[in-house]
């Protein structure tokens, strides 16, 4: 399946979800040092997709599913505020 008819948050959580099934527990790990190690490049934009990325494989892990929901990614900061759909 091609990634480019994907929404920026599917891609993001389908990213995510490969990372926990690649790396287990120390996906959000991985994920945050793939970040710093961008970022330490000069590489924000990379970096910021990754901390997205570590921020939806905490979700996961305790039982959020953000592709269900809108979502508003504060990169600078590394949060994720989730506002529950209309269809729930």
């Amino acid at each position: 399946m091609s990634t480019r008819f994907l929404s920026d948050g599917a891609q993001v959580t389908r990213a995510a979800r490969h990372l926990i099934e690649n790396h287990g527990s120390r996906a959000a790990a991985v994920a945050t040092k793939r970040a710093a190690h961008l970022y330490h490049y000069g590489e924000h934009a990379g970096a910021d997709t990754w901390r997205k990325i570590g921020d939806f494989v905490r979700a996961i892990e305790v039982g959020k599913d953000l592709s269900l929901h809108k979502t508003n990614t504060d990169v600078r900061s590394s949060t994720v505020t989730v506002a529950p759909s209309a269809n729930l």
